[in-house]
C-alpha cells in the first residue's frame, strides 16, 4: 500500500469518527436542551440546536466522501463504508425529515 493511499485511508477513517462524534452530540442536544416558550415554539430550541449540529456534521461527512473519491482504488469495504456511509446516512435523514415535514405541513406529532 502506497504512502498516499495510507494517508487517504487515515483521513477517511478520522473524518468518519469526527462525523460520528458530532452526530452523537446533535442527538444529545435534541434530548437534553431545555425547551423554552409555549405552544408551537416549545420545541423549536431543541430542534434548532440539533439541526445546527447536523449541519456541522455534514462537513466531515462530505470531506470523507471527497477524500474517498480522490483515492485511486478504495478496495477495502470498511474504507468504503467509512467514506460513503456518513454522507448516505445524512441524505437518508434529510429525506425522512423532509418527507415528514411535507406530509404533515410542519405540524407537531400527536403524543
Amino acid at each position: 500500500m502506497g504512502e498516499k493511499s495510507m494517508v487517504t485511508r487515515n483521513w477517511v477513517y478520522g473524518l468518519a469518527v469526527a462525523w460520528l462524534v458530532v452526530t452523537a452530540v446533535a442527538y444529545y442536544m435534541l434530548a437534553t436542551v431545555v425547551s423554552d416558550g409555549t405552544g408551537f415554539t416549545s420545541g423549536v430550541t431543541r430542534v434548532q440546536a440539533m439541526l445546527g449540529w447536523q449541519l456541522i456534521a455534514f462537513v466531515p461527512a462530505l470531506a470523507g466522501f471527497v477524500a474517498l473519491m480522490q483515492a485511486a482504488k478504495p478496495h477495502e469495504s470498511l474504507l468504503r463504508l467509512a467514506g460513503y456511509g456518513p454522507i448516505a446516512l445524512m441524505l437518508v435523514q434529510a429525506v425522512v425529515v423532509g418527507g415528514y415535514l411535507l406530509s404533515t405541513g410542519g405540524a407537531a406529532p400527536a403524543l
